[in-house]
């Protein structure tokens, strides 16, 4: 109870003693547009022309309403005459109804479009004037400029390309246009910034430097220039604005700039690099409701630069205010008692705008100079939206605001700071970056926010800092990535990054992690998080305590455990890595906590692996602008491992803003808690009030009763909800097409995991998203793009036969043949393994086959010079007209065969008729996944070693690839079966090269819980110059006591290098029932 009568007291100290507010004694009003110096200010009608007008009249206690009219330029509000007193504050707000706006812009850029002559169009030029005026000179024409490129009349010095804002007709500012830093950037019709050739044709600069890591010179090579949004470029020559405000073409679900191109059509604010909308160096003021917008590297600054400690500006509050940032958003230095409240703050950064924009510059060879030259926008366009500096800041609160569309959000660093209660979105660098290189820290908390779609959400460079940080009760939901490139997904480049918890940048300070939840997709990491990295044994206290961390779609492991002899301690957390058949360790290189704990026994002593079971958290996220996020409930569900789970944190005089408990529920939200509102009056509640909830079903496993490759589910969408409504449609999709509008359904699925869509729409049109994830567990299908959703790939085409979209036995497309005078065919060729049985099937529909005339399903056994063994049927021939029909049989190969041709075929002479074929299958009664590497080192993990994907067709024994091993050192890969029983045979297939030592093939039995019981089994070996691809096979049982043999539960498959010289090649291997 301790630490919550504390955390009252401080509230009440901000809120009664700090923040008092009392009656005005004098009001007086600003009237940009219709005011005058004259005027003695006191009404609206008498109002002053400036700020400046009142400021030797204003006292403690005044209100000065700020009119709408226009905007207000730069202005500094200065100590000497801004400063009220504890009991009576200064005031400075927006007139009722109206929006004061602080923006040091080039006024001829904003007027109305029917006034706006500032631009004329760069190819066209502007001719001299007849007679001459000195005030409207002749402009040349830029005969190479784009035919959106504009150009100022007037000239402007000292860099005034920086700071400039896209503003819509009714006045609201929509976008911040980019710095350019070439005008052939500006200029480009490229937009994908990449690395090409130089004798590749596209405008760009040669690389600078040559990098030794990479394995060729990039001095080769040149960077295209690329055109990255609307923006503009300063010529430093003639002093002219260049502007161009091109439609963009990204794609991959980032968003484009689809606006006006014509900038005379449009109010924007342009200003040059040293310029701000405002500074603010009064005591005891508070400015409500006004926006502040636009500068150089500043936009509003509050307090001094110097440390002097007379020089600090105090009780400065910011109520409803917005900040659309330049380069920096609201900058504070050296400010004691320092509140924002209900506020904004946004970098105006377009959905077409990535983190490299930003954040790289890059460089290249000028070709007339020879010098290296910086390029890009980077460092000019928006950085950081709250930015602090100095060593006497303190006493500050940050509560119920809104940071968006920006690189940084929120530096922290000072003495008793509170942040709660805000709402961080769309940040594609850092949301709280923790650094004070002077070591100046005490008491900070960060607590009750809700993070969603931000690249690293804590981040640390604190390594001087002497006080702790606190930071609890937060929702981390990062699984949307970020824009992180400017590239296209048609070159093959991924142009999204995937979020992050934790960044190191430096030495780490003090700091307690406890009581939140984390939400992230797979990242750019070999591990889920980073609570623990850059910790080394001198490293100050670090604690990771009841927080639930769930990362999806990943097969990494959970975190790197730090040095023991550190000041880290993790317990009572929920872990979760949500993702079907994981092979990867859980934590380091243990397989599970049981594991771990013999080496650290006291880590993670209360934690589980377990899912948390939250009330609606989608999982999965699609890459997207951020202007759509799905509608979640963070809360716990009844049946919740978290509840009552955690460890008891009473005694650690740590702050919390829930009543302390022995026996805390993990995670932000206890249950039962409320629904979470954050932001402007607490208007983000999740879950809202409004949109619906899509509820598809849990993540589910099936087995294929059959063994013909496919298995019946149903889909139930009865946990949807709309909040204000009702549920109007189902839609469920797979691979993108419709397979069913109802409430529920019965699908057919194929063996592997299938990813099932529901969207559900309101009474009111609103549609929301969720996925279920389906595993049909079975043998694996040896068909290559089994149901056409590729196309044609891997499969021959024969007369009559095409890819069409309907009808499709499920997902999206099939296989057609048309009646004709000859077959109507197609075939595809299947490696194979003699002597194991195979289950083979597809799906045929056929419609208005003549009399007489059939569709078949034929196999065709093939030598390894492709020739014919035998030929046979797969289940029966079909006849006239028959919906979709399973056409099934089990085969054992004959000896010899090589490959099995499979080919649905449409006899000859069926003129009028039509088949239909989707989903083959062959299933391999196979327990090894991408056996064939087909699918490079997929589901498989190098354990020690180097090897590598062999494609050269002499060293393949089946499909294109093959697995190869040529270090002189010890190789190990493995791969993970589980669900064995009973004798099982072991296969595969080596070919060895001047092998000094062994190539082979051992086993390891394993536990329920995957951990080794007994010693390696081997099952065959080769060595020296092999003739050609040798096969190794066993058939194994688990020689243990019986009562130890009954446990067994998996095999560990080993393909092992022994150390020595020599090339091995593996490939086909084989783990499959019975002897």
């Amino acid at each position: 109870m301790k630490t919550i009568r504390i955390a009252v007291v401080f509230a009440a100290l901000l809120t009664g003693l700090f923040w008092e507010s009392a009656a005005h004694a004098a009001t007086y009003y600003i009237d940009p547009m219709n005011g005058k110096e004259s005027n003695d200010g006191t009404s609206p009608a008498t109002a002053k022309k400036t700020i400046g007008g009142v400021r030797r009249v204003v006292r403690p206690g005044d209100t000065v309403y700020l009119r709408g009219t226009a905007h207000f330029p730069y202005y500094k509000f200065d100590r000497e005459k801004w400063s009220g007193t504890a009991g009576s504050p200064i005031t400075v707000e927006s007139y009722p109804g109206e929006t004061a706006v602080f923006d040091p812009g080039y006024e001829e850029f904003k007027k109305a479009p029917q006034r706006n002559n500032a631009w004329v169009r760069a190819k066209e030029g502007k001719p001299p004037e007849i007679p001459p005026d000195p005030n409207s000179p002749e402009i040349p024409p830029y005969p190479n400029a784009h035919d959106d490129e504009y150009v100022s009349m007037k000239t402007y010095p000292e860099d005034s390309r920086w700071g400039a804002l896209l503003t819509a007709e009714n006045g609201t500012t929509t976008y911040r246009l980019l710095t350019y830093s070439k005008l052939e950037e500006l200029r480009a019709d490229n937009e994908s910034f990449i690395r090409v050739l130089l004798e590749d044709l596209r405008p760009g600069g040669r690389c600078a430097n040559n990098d030794p890591s990479t394995k060729e010179d990039d001095r080769l090579y040149k960077w295209l220039w690329t055109y990255r949004g609307p923006g503009l470029w300063w010529d430093e020559s003639t002093g002219r604005i260049h502007i161009r405000l091109s439609h963009t073409h990204r794609d991959g679900g980032a968003t484009n700039y689809e606006g006006e191109t014509d900038p005379r059509k449009i109010p924007i604010s342009v200003t040059y690099d040293v310029n701000k909308a405002t500074s603010i160096r009064g005591n005891y003021m508070t400015f409500r409701n006004i926006v502040f917008q636009n500068g150089g590297d500043g936009m509003c600054g509050v307090g001094y630069k110097d440390n002097v400690s007379d020089n600090v500006s105090d009780h400065v509050t910011m109520e409803r205010c917005t900040f659309n940032a330049s380069r920096f958003g609201l900058t504070i230095t050296n400010t004691d008692y320092f509140k924002a409240v209900n506020c904004e703050f946004n970098g105006r950064l377009g959905g077409w705008v990535s983190r490299d924009d930003v954040k790289d510059a890059y460089e290249y060879v000028d070709d007339e100079t020879e010098k290296i030259m910086k390029c890009g926008t980077a460092n000019m366009t928006c950085d950081g939206l709250f930015v602090v500096s100095g060593n006497n800041n303190k006493n500050w609160e940050v509560a119920n605001c809104e940071f968006r569309n920006g690189h940084d959000a929120m530096q922290v660093f000072g003495s008793r700071i509170r942040i709660h209660h805000n709402l961080y979105e769309n940040i594609n660098d850092e949301v709280f970056y923790f650094n004070n290189p002077r070591g100046m820290y005490e008491d900070i908390r960060v607590y009750n926010n809700v993070i969603r779609k931000a690249l690293h959400a804590l981040s640390f460079s604190d390594g001087k800092v002497n006080g702790p940080r606190y930071i609890y009760r937060n929702i981390f939901d990062q699984r949307l990535p970020v824009l992180g490139y400017h590239r296209m997904v048609a070159d093959g480049r991924p142009i999204w990054r995937v979020a992050g918890d934790f960044k190191a940048n430096g030495p780490l300070g003090e700091r307690y992690v406890y009581q939140n939840t984390f939400l992230l997709m797979d990242a750019d990491s070999s591990v889920c998080s980073e609570a623990f990295d850059g910790a080394a044994s001198d490293s100050k206290t670090r604690c990771f305590m009841n927080n639930i961390h769930m990362t999806i779609s990943t097969d990494e492991p959970l975190y790197r455990i730090p040095c023991p002899a550190g000041k880290n301690f993790s317990d009572g957390n929920i872990w979760c890595r949500r993702i079907t058949n994981a092979t990867a360790p859980l934590i380091n290189n243990y397989e599970d906590l049981k594991a771990m704990h013999e080496w650290y026994p006291n880590w993670e002593a209360n934690s589980q692996i377990a899912y948390p079971q939250f009330v609606n958290v989608p999982d999965f996220t699609t890459p997207t602008d951020g202007s759509l996020y799905s509608n979640v409930d963070y809360r716990l569900k009844k049946t919740s491992p978290a509840r009552w789970a955690g460890v008891d944190l009473t005694g650690k005089g740590w702050p919390d803003s829930e009543n302390g408990t022995s026996t805390p529920d993990i995670g932000a939200l206890p249950y039962g808690a409320p629904a979470v509102a954050v932001g402007i009056d607490g208007r983000y509640v999740f879950p809202d009030r409004t949109t619906p909830v899509a509820e598809a079903g849990n993540y589910s496993g099936f087995k294929d009763i059959g063994d013909n490759g496919f298995e019946t589910v149903t889909l139930n969408g009865k946990g949807s909800d709309d909040p204000d409504g009702s549920i109007s449609s189902y839609e469920w999709k797979l691979n993108g097409c419709t397979i069913s509008t109802a409430l529920t359904a019965s699908v057919t699925l194929p063996t592997g995991t299938s990813k099932v869509y529901l969207t559900v729409t309101d009474d009111s049109g609103t549609s929301a998203t969720d996925m279920r994830e389906i595993t049909i567990i079975g043998y694996e299908n040896a068909v290559f793009n089994p149901g056409f959703e590729s196309g044609s790939t891997a499969w021959t085409l024969n007369s009559g036969a095409s890819i069409v979209t309907s009808p499709a036995y499920f997902s999206c497309q099939a296989l057609q043949l048309v009646g004709a005078v000859t077959e109507s065919s197609a075939q595809q060729l299947v490696p194979l393994t003699p002597g194991i049985p195979l289950t083979i099937s597809g799906w045929a529909k056929t419609v208005g086959l003549p009399a007489g005339k059939y569709f078949s399903y034929k196999l065709s056994w093939l030598n390894s010079t492709g020739g014919t063994i035998s030929e046979t049927i797969i289940g029966s021939n079909l006849l006239g007209t028959n919906d979709w029909t399973l056409c099934t049989a089990t085969f054992t190969p004959p000896a010899g065969a090589f490959t099995a041709k499979i080919q649905p075929a449409l006899e000859a002479g069926s003129i009028g008729g039509t088949a239909y074929f989707d989903n083959a299958f062959i299933g391999v009664a196979n327990r090894i996944r991408n056996p064939y590497f087909e699918r490079g080192l997929t589901d498989w993990v190098v354990q020690k070693g180097r090897a590598a994907i062999n494609t050269v067709s002499g060293n393949v024994r089946s499909g294109a690839m093959s697995l190869a091993m040529s270090p002189p050192v010890y190789t190990n890969v493995s791969q993970n079966v589980m669900g064995l029983t009973g004798t099982t045979t072991f296969s595969g297939w080596v070919k060895t090269v001047d092998m000094a030592n062994r190539a082979e093939i051992l086993i390891q039995w394993l536990d329920k819980d995957g951990d080794a019981m007994g010693g390696t089994v081997p099952i065959g070996s080769s060595t020296g110059t092999s003739d050609g691809f040798v096969q190794i096979t066993a058939s194994k049982s688990p020689e243990f006591k019986a009562e130890v043999a009954a446990e067994v539960a998996g095999v560990q498959v080993q393909l092992r290098h022994a150390e020595g010289t020599g090339t091995c090649y593996f490939d086909d291997i084989v783990v499959r029932k019975g002897p």
